[in-house]
């Protein structure tokens, strides 16, 4: 369910390509908590927040998870990624 989750949500931006999964601290050092994130390359980048870890979660089971996730879904759409504008064509 999560996997299917995740790739709804990148589906729902489809003129980003997020190409990276990042996990990042968020909080005062005493009560920091992990986050996960995908964004793209673009300068600055665009980030998506995705949900925040448990403290019991492993953090490279999880990246590991969502990157395979990530390239399999920029694998699914990368032929229709770059399609000319609905508009193209008409005079």
């Amino acid at each position: 369910m999560e996997k299917e989750r995740f790739l709804t949500r990148l589906g729902k931006w489809p003129n980003i390509e997020f190409t990276e999964v990042c996990i990042t601290l968020c909080g005062n050092s005493e009560d920091s908590r992990s986050e996960l994130y995908v964004r793209d390359r673009d300068d600055p980048p665009r980030w998506l927040f995705i949900r925040r870890l448990a403290v019991s979660e492993q953090p490279e089971r999880i990246l590991a998870s969502y990157n395979l996730w990530l390239a399999e879904f920029n694998n699914r759409r990368l032929p229709t990624f770059c399609r000319s504008p609905f508009f193209a064509g008409i005079n």
